[in-house]
């Protein structure tokens, strides 16, 4: 998505952690490293996961470590982006909650990229909500109600989310002709 706004003439940043640093430079996207949770803890959380029965151990990836530790690493980092580049969108995927925070905080529009089905990824909000809303009132339903864009059709994949806006990828001859004549711009998040 992010190189697909950069393709229509939107400038585009992207923060990852530093484990995704090579493949955002592939891109060739303008980016900003942020933090993640130290490698010691990821591998206690897999080790938990691994060893748990699955009854007890669902979600726990969800919580601990993406809306508990990697949305406080990537919290400062999010917030400094938004503070020294004031885009005009964050575009963020559904497990990454400190752009939805640092975009709620600042009164940015925001919008999902559904990855998933509609519905688990609405579950999925539903079950951190307690844990996000630690660092921000407000933001589950921010996230709740912002654009959710996904490629998934209905027919496959009815979504819970108020707002869903579904697209279709272009062959390439025919997205370079569609792009060809919209020159718009604006910065882009993600």
């Amino acid at each position: 998505m992010a190189e697909a706004a950069g393709r229509v003439g939107h400038e585009v940043r992207v923060i990852v952690p530093p484990s995704l640093v090579g493949a955002v430079k592939r891109t060739g996207l303008d980016y900003v490293v942020g933090d993640e949770p130290p490698s010691s803890f990821v591998d206690e959380v897999w080790a938990k996961l691994r060893a748990g029965r699955p009854g007890r151990v669902a979600g726990l990836i969800d919580r601990e470590l993406f809306a508990e530790r990697c949305t406080q690493a990537m919290l400062v980092g999010a917030r400094a982006v938004r503070d020294s580049w004031r885009p005009n969108v964050i575009m963020r995927e559904p497990c990454e909650y400190a752009s939805a925070i640092a975009a709620h905080e600042a009164g940015i529009a925001q919008v999902q990229i559904g990855i998933s089905l509609a519905a688990i990824e609405r579950g999925v909000l539903d079950m951190v909500t307690p844990i996000i809303e630690g660092f921000c009132a407000g933001v589950a339903t921010a996230i709740a109600t912002a654009p959710y864009l996904t490629s998934f059709p209905a027919s496959l994949d009815p979504s819970p989310w108020p707002d869903t806006r579904r697209f279709r990828r272009a062959a390439r001859a025919a997205r370079r002709s569609r792009i060809g004549g919209r020159a718009t711009s604006g910065r882009c998040c993600t």
